[in-house]
């Protein structure tokens, strides 16, 4: 259990999540390299990108930034690593909320810095009975806490902490497995979201058996007549969830009784979150989910597998679909790709990109990173990449942007590149030595 102030602090943020509107995004933080890794880690693509490691150095970055410029953040704790990662799950519940969905993290951290005041408010009233401990991944976009029965409140804390004795004994001796917790989330949907518990994600042996827990759980919780339909208040679907939070509990949610075709808010289906996971997603279609439903944007399964390039579940569905290196294609990212993708050294390097790269230190791990930027297509007219930005590329005054960085011992660790995609948003591609592929996402929308 994290100490009481943390989970008071956590609790009375949750509660202006929803009811604020969301910080405009501005360069708050001085540093070059940090404004541009910050704005370019989406709400919806932060763990493809950086995942949770990076996110939490970076997270302490940006905290470190503010306080070296002189500006107020509140002190939650004296202890950084514990600052940050309190700070970071913030960040994950933000970017899980309707509101923050879209942003960015120097948007979701600029929130709720500028909700601090917030924080020095006394919570005399917060005390370990009635603060209920909230999880990444747990939308709860401002809901309040909700006074519960001794039951439920054991059968929610014994969830949160993954322990499948204690749950199995409180339902034996009576919980009602269809209660919500102190946050209005049904207990089958919290085991769920406890899958991908920030606590867990650092280490992928955690992880894994984190996941272990939570399917036992949700196990149990079904065995014991909770609903497979569950919903919480935002109208997301325990199998919608499941399908990309815990992939494994899906087959017993459809056994019991779980509508295989309903839909999250966004109006996509656990098949369209199980794209890049063909044994998933051959399971899904064997229980029936439908590849033809349309979400609230208009596009079904197929254009999600087209989008990802998934050609291992293509065929599943019918589809033809060619393996490509680039998703969206892009004839100056495929230059790049090809000299990187079996790894690189600097003197490679410097022979194929130029002779002069923009050097400095990522602020994540200390390691050396050679920055490159050119005006021209193919790779042509190199500039200065300390002075060029994603809202270059969109405005068509530069071509390409490339990271490479180093290990140590001076190999490619992985690079980033951004170009202006087809539809003229501008698209990210990381690559690391090896990859066959590289899937795009869009780091910088253009305003209509």
């Amino acid at each position: 259990m994290r100490k009481l102030w943390g989970v008071a602090w956590i609790a009375l943020m949750l509660a202006f999540v929803g009811c604020s509107s969301g910080a405009q995004q501005e360069r708050s933080v001085q540093s070059d390299s940090l404004f541009k890794l910050s704005t370019a880690i989406l709400a919806n693509d932060w763990e493809e990108t950086v995942g949770y490691d990076r996110m939490l150095v970076l997270v302490r970055g940006i905290l470190k930034d503010w306080r070296d410029q002189g500006q107020e953040v509140y002190s939650v704790s004296a202890d950084t690593d514990e600052e940050a990662e309190l700070w970071t799950q913030l960040v994950l519940m933000y970017f899980s909320s309707k509101e923050g969905r879209d942003s960015t993290l120097l948007e979701a951290m600029e929130f709720f810095r500028a909700n601090q005041e917030k924080l020095k408010e006394p919570a005399t009233a917060s005390t370990e009975k009635d603060v209920e401990p909230a999880t990444e991944g747990n939308p709860v976009s401002g809901n309040k806490q909700t006074a519960k029965t001794d039951g439920e409140q054991a059968l929610g804390d014994a969830i949160f902490e993954g322990d499948i004795e204690e749950v199995g004994r409180l339902l034996q001796q009576g919980a009602d497995p269809n209660a919500n917790d102190a946050y209005d989330i049904p207990m089958l949907l919290a085991a769920i979201y406890r899958a991908d518990m920030p606590s867990d994600m650092p280490d992928p042996e955690l992880l894994q058996a984190g996941r272990q827990k939570s399917l036992k759980i949700v196990e149990l919780l079904l065995a014991h007549g909770a609903d497979p339909n569950a919903r919480n208040p935002e109208g997301d679907h325990a199998l919608v969830a499941a399908s990309s939070l815990l992939p494994d509990a899906c087959v017993p949610l459809l056994e019991a009784g779980a509508d295989p075709n309903a839909t999250d808010r966004f109006g996509n289906s656990a098949l369209y979150y199980a794209v890049d996971d063909p044994r998933l997603f051959k399971q899904l279609l064997k229980h029936g989910v439908n590849p033809d439903t349309v979400n609230n944007e208009g596009a079904t399964v197929y254009d999600r597998v087209r989008e990802r390039n998934a050609v291992d579940t293509a065929g599943l569905i019918g589809m033809e679909l060619e393996e490509q290196e680039l998703t969206p294609p892009s004839e100056d990212a495929s230059i790049v790709f090809h000299y990187v993708k079996n790894g690189l050294t600097p003197a490679k390097a410097l022979t194929a990109f130029g002779k002069k790269p923009y050097k400095f230190t990522d602020e994540l791990d200390g390691s050396e990173v050679w920055a490159y930027a050119y005006a021209q297509s193919g790779l042509k007219q190199p500039v200065n990449a300390a002075a060029v930005g994603q809202e270059d590329l969109a405005a068509g005054e530069a071509s390409l942007m490339l990271y490479l960085h180093w290990t140590k011992d001076r190999n490619m660790a992985y690079c980033m590149i951004s170009v202006p995609g087809p539809d003229h948003n501008v698209y990210g591609y990381t690559v690391l030595p090896g990859d066959r592929k590289a899937i795009g996402s869009i780091v910088f929308v253009i305003e209509p």
